[in-house]
């Protein structure tokens, strides 16, 4: 059942609204409700924490990442990313030949001198 699907949270909401209209949902109620509730607290806290970080986002190099960080750490969150760039990550993982359309970022410079001490 689409409720307890691991992508239940990213239903658009004309989806969700089109499931809870229907006469033959086999769920208990209660369940239903609190399905409800935890979309919409998800979906608010992905646009919130999408909104605060869409000028971090696009400076993270994400191909430079393991696919395990990748499946662990980006996965989770990736209804913050613009699409393209989630669909990308994906294709450059599993075929790093791919081409995308997502900007690669350069690698970073391994630090050659330590920082200066706080004083």
């Amino acid at each position: 059942m689409i409720f307890n699907s691991d992508d239940f949270n990213t239903l658009q909401e004309n989806a969700l609204i089109s499931l809870l209209k229907r006469d033959d949902l086999q769920m208990e109620k209660s369940k239903i409700w609190d399905k409800v509730i935890l979309w919409g607290k998800t979906d608010e806290n992905f646009k919130s924490l999408r909104n605060t970080l869409k000028n971090c986002l696009p400076h993270v190099r994400y191909f430079e990442i393991s696919s395990k960080d990748v499946l662990m750490k980006i996965k989770p969150y990736y209804n913050i990313l613009e699409k393209n760039v989630w669909d990308d990550i994906l294709a450059k993982h599993l075929d790093p030949n791919m081409s995308i359309t997502s900007l690669i970022l350069h690698p970073r410079k391994k630090a050659t001198e330590q920082l200066p001490l706080r004083k």
